[in-house]
């Protein structure tokens, strides 16, 4: 499953590009992809708050700890769903990919997931799933 990379801002302060988050303040999870990626934007580390949940990176926005958050678009779109205070700013470029971590001495269960996933995904029941609980519509 691949979702976008979404800025989150509070309400009326978006990001006039890409460019501006270098210069703002940052809250993402320490050790994400997401800070991995901000540090490629050459987002300064000064500039990035660094915590351990989703949640305190949204709250951190909505107190204004923090101009913005990057998030994946389903986080984000859960999220929007109770807080008016935030809106998204822009979609960055780049996907990021949802997986399964299975342990590697675990070939039985890593095969039961995949044909698991398969069906769902061609019985159309995965997008069901995903257009109900992860997306705005």
């Amino acid at each position: 499953c691949i979702r976008d990379r979404v800025i989150v801002t509070p309400v009326g302060s978006r990001l006039a590009d890409v460019a501006a988050l270098k210069s703002k303040r940052a809250v993402v999870i320490r050790g994400s992809s997401h800070a991995e990626h901000l540090e490629k934007l050459g987002v300064p580390e000064e500039n990035m708050l660094l915590v351990a949940f989703t949640l305190e990176c949204f709250t951190a926005v909505s107190d204004g700890e923090a101009d913005y958050t990057l998030a994946d678009s389903a986080a984000a779109e859960a999220q929007l769903r109770s807080d008016e205070q935030l809106e998204i700013s822009c979609t960055l470029p780049g996907k990021d990919d949802y997986g399964f971590a299975v342990p590697k001495e675990s070939a039985e269960l890593l095969s039961a997931l995949n044909e698991f996933v398969a069906e769902m995904r061609s019985s159309g029941k995965l997008d069901e799933i995903i257009a109900r609980h992860m997306t705005l519509e």
